[in-house]
C-alpha cells in the first residue's frame, strides 16, 4: 500500500524551539509516512537534518515570506497529500503556494501573539498581525501549541473554532531522555562549588535577557552572592553584541557566560542549580518544559502561555513579566535550589493528534 505523501515547511533548520519540535514530528511521522522536507533559507547544522526523509529540498531564498513561488514549483512536482509549516512567514508562504490547489494545508501556530495595538517596537508585529488576519483564515486546519494561543487566533484573527485545535508540544522526546542522561560540559556546571543559574534561549528583544541579567547584576552585588553564584545563558540571536556590552557595562563579566548553543543542552539546565525563563511572549516553550521536566527549580515570567504550562509543575515559580525586582525577589525566595521530584511525562498523544488531523484531510 502507498504511504501517503506529507510536505513539511520550514524556514531553516537551527536550535529554536519550533523547528526542534518540527525535527522530531518528521522522525516520528517518517515511520508511516512519506515525508518531503523544504526549508527556504538553509541549515544552521547538517546533522541536524532527519536522516529517514524521503525527499529533502533547500530553496535558497533570502527571504521566506516571499519564497512562496519555488514552494508552489515543489509542491507541483511532488503531489503531496498534505502541506504542513510552523512558524508566521513559513505559513503564509505555504498558504500563497497553495492557493488553487486542491491540497489541504495544515499550519501550525508556535508563538505569536496577535493583536492590532501594544506593541512596545514598533510597526512590524502589527503589520504581521494584519498578514495573517487576511491570509490564516484560507488554512485548512490550524494548530495550536496552547489553550491561550487558540484564543488569540479565534478572538484577534476572527478564525472560526472549528479550524482550530490545541496540540501540545512533546517535551518527554527521544532526543531528551537521551541528553538528560549526559554529563555536563560547561566549566561553571561542572564545578560542584558553584552554584549555577541556567536559561536557554534565542538571543533577541522578546525573551528580555537583558531584565535577567539586570535582576542577576543586583543578586551578586553581595560580594559572598558574588563568589557562589553564575549565570550561564545558553543560546544565539541578534541581540548578542547588546547582551555583551550590558554584561560588561554591568562589571559582572567574571560571572556571566552566553557561551552560544550547546548540543545537547539539557543535560546542562538538569545539573545546573535554577532555571530562569524570561520572555514577553511565547507560545509553549520548549525550553521551560524540558527544563521542569529535569526537576529544577524554574523561575518564568507570568505571561498566560507560561503559567498554562507552568501549572502543572511543582517546581515552577512565576514573577511579574518585565518587573526586575520582582525576578530578584523570586530568585532569593527559592534558594534552596535542591530539585523537586515530578511525575512521569508521557507524550505520545501529540504524535497520535497529528496523525489524526493528517488523515482526517
Amino acid at each position: 500500500m502507498k504511504r501517503k505523501k506529507i510536505l513539511i515547511f520550514l524556514p531553516s533548520i537551527t536550535y529554536g524551539g519550533a523547528e526542534l519540535f518540527v525535527l522530531d514530528l518528521i522522525n516520528n511521522l517518517s515511520k508511516k509516512y512519506e515525508v518531503v522536507f523544504v526549508v527556504s533559507k538553509g541549515v544552521e547544522n547538517k546533522s541536524l537534518i532527519p536522516e529517514n526523509i524521503d525527499k529533502f529540498y533547500t530553496i535558497s531564498s533570502s527571504s521566506t515570506l516571499f519564497s512562496f513561488l519555488k514552494l508552489r514549483k515543489i509542491i507541483l512536482k511532488e503531489s503531496p497529500s498534505v502541506c504542513f509549516s510552523t512558524i508566521w512567514n513559513a505559513n503564509i508562504a505555504l498558504i500563497l503556494s497553495c492557493i488553487g490547489l486542491s491540497i489541504p494545508v495544515v499550519i501550525r501556530e508556535a508563538g505569536q501573539e496577535y493583536r492590532l495595538s501594544g506593541y512596545s517596537d514598533g510597526n512590524k508585529y502589527i503589520v504581521n498581525y494584519l498578514i495573517a488576519f487576511l491570509f490564516y483564515r484560507f488554512a485548512n486546519k490550524i494548530i495550536c501549541v496552547s489553550n491561550s494561543m487558540q484564543s488569540n487566533l479565534i478572538r484577534n484573527l476572527r478564525i472560526s473554532a472549528d479550524k482550530t485545535i490545541v496540540v501540545k508540544n512533546n517535551f518527554y522526546t527521544e532526543k531528551f531522555k537521551k541528553d538528560i542522561s549526559c554529563e555536563p560540559n560547561h566549566k561553571w556546571i561542572k564545578n560542584q562549588n558553584l552554584n549555577v543559574i541556567s536559561c536557554v534561549s534565542r538571543l533577541d528583544k522578546v525573551r528580555e535577557l537583558d531584565l535577567l541579567i539586570k535582576a542577576f547584576s543586583e543578586f551578586v552585588k553581595n560580594e559572598e552572592i558574588k563568589k557562589n553564584f553564575r549565570l550561564v545563558i545558553f543560546g544565539d540571536g541578534n541581540w548578542r553584541k547588546y547582551l555583551e556590552e550590558l554584561v560588561v557595562n554591568l562589571d559582572i563579566k567574571e560571572v556571566v557566560d552566553l557561551p552560544g548553543f550547546f548540543d545537547p543542552v539539557i543535560n546542562e539546565v538538569h545539573h545546573s542549580d535554577l532555571y530562569i525563563h524570561p520572555s514577553r511572549s511565547e507560545g509553549y516553550s520548549n525550553a521551560l518544559g524540558q527544563s521542569l521536566l529535569t526537576g529544577v527549580k524554574t523561575i518564568a515570567s507570568d505571561i498566560p502561555q507560561n503559567q498554562e504550562l507552568g501549572k502543572e509543575f511543582k517546581n515552577c515559580f512565576f514573577y511579574k513579566q518585565g518587573n526586575t525586582y520582582d525576578l530578584l525577589k523570586k530568585i532569593y525566595e527559592v534558594r534552596d535550589f535542591s530539585k523537586i521530584a515530578i511525575k512521569h511525562f508521557s507524550y505520545d498523544e501529540t504524535y497520535e493528534n497529528y496523525e489524526k488531523i493528517i488523515n482526517e484531510l
